[in-house]
């Protein structure tokens, strides 16, 4: 259903990346097929933006999912980080971003 989705190897990885995509997108109020699909703009990249509203969702994915899941650290591999405060955009990019690409 999703065409960037990675190729799973089992049911069960398919239904977590199923309901992860469904939980962020839910999140940020997204439609999960924007999320998934690759789309070229027409809108040059220097006048593409992020509202605040949207980052302020941003904001509150990172605080309740960083806590909730236990995301680990880009960086440093087995490194977990717990401190909402201390997710930079590569930790966002690992935990969320990368598991639905």
């Amino acid at each position: 259903a999703y065409p960037l989705l990675p190729v799973v190897t089992s049911g069960e990885q398919a239904s977590q990346l199923e309901r992860n995509l469904h939980e962020v997108s839910e999140f940020l109020r997204l439609d999960p097929s924007l999320v998934t699909c690759r789309e070229y703009s027409s809108i040059p990249p220097e006048k593409r933006c992020v509202t605040l509203a949207e980052l302020k969702r941003i904001g509150g994915l990172v605080r309740q999912f960083c806590r909730r899941h236990g995301w680990g650290a880009a960086r440093e591999p087995h490194a977990r980080i717990g401190d909402p405060w201390a997710v930079s955009l590569y930790d966002l990019v690992y935990n969320v971003v990368k598991p639905l690409a």
